[in-house]
């Protein structure tokens, strides 16, 4: 039986303005196969990264806002915000204080993707100074960052004060196993705050959160679950949750 009420906090579903969805049609496509695994919120996250993808603001709301209203005639009870996958930079302080929609919905946080490559020092200064400048890092796939990949600084960064977010097929082993050992390790640990499925299409990049939560109820119980997948979620929608 399919968990329920189940929440997708990073995705790239807004059509044509990264690599994620390229039509309207293919942002649907994903929306029904999440709604189908009782996924009901759905935080959108398009990326931004300096010469990659600089997609306008502009552009990026105007597509959310049609895709808002096709799901909205479809799926009256799920729940769609506009956030951002922001790539670490050294101007990001500055342009989180000038273009909000780089961060998420609450205004508050910031999903902060970085390379695989990036070192631990680099990672520790960015959530210094994103902290610094008043925004809570969310780290996004923390598990991807190779210098990462130990308990104790996933640990370290979350007593600074940064949030860790995992990818839901890391987590069911269709990253390997030894990707899998490593999420589920930080997951008996307690150091997990937010999971998401960072889908791109429904072919090689297909959302797989359903399957998350069942792995996640069959092994750490319906208490991992609420936290990760219903109430964690809802602190990244208004400054008034935080």
């Amino acid at each position: 039986m399919p968990v329920t009420d189940l929440s997708d906090i990073h995705c790239h579903i807004v059509p044509g303005v990264d690599d994620g969805a390229k039509t309207i049609e293919d942002s649907m496509a994903i929306i029904r196969s999440e709604y189908a695994d009782g996924v009901r919120l759905i935080i959108a996250t398009p990326h931004f990264r300096h010469g990659m993808f600089e997609t306008d603001r502009g552009l990026v709301e105007e597509r959310f806002r049609q895709l808002l209203m096709q799901t909205a005639n479809e799926y009256p009870d799920l729940e769609l915000y506009l956030g951002c996958e922001y790539h670490n930079c050294l101007e990001k302080t500055a342009e989180f204080r000038t273009q909000p929609l780089f961060l998420m919905p609450d205004r508050r946080h910031v999903l902060l993707e970085f390379s695989e490559a990036d070192s631990e020092r680099d990672v520790r200064q960015s959530i210094y100074d994103c902290l610094a400048g008043g925004v809570k890092p969310v780290i996004a796939h923390a598990e991807r960052i190779l210098s990462m990949r130990n308990a104790d600084r996933i640990c370290d960064i979350r007593a600074m004060g940064a949030r860790v977010q995992l990818n839901a097929d890391s987590i069911i082993g269709r990253e390997g196993w030894g990707v899998k050992r490593f999420c589920a390790r930080l997951l008996k640990e307690g150091l997990v705050d937010f999971i998401g499925s960072d889908a791109h299409n429904m072919k090689d990049r297909a959302p797989h959160i359903g399957a998350c939560a069942l792995y996640l109820k069959k092994k750490f119980g319906d208490g991992c679950v609420d936290a990760l997948m219903r109430n964690n979620p809802r602190k990244l929608l208004t400054s008034a949750e935080n």
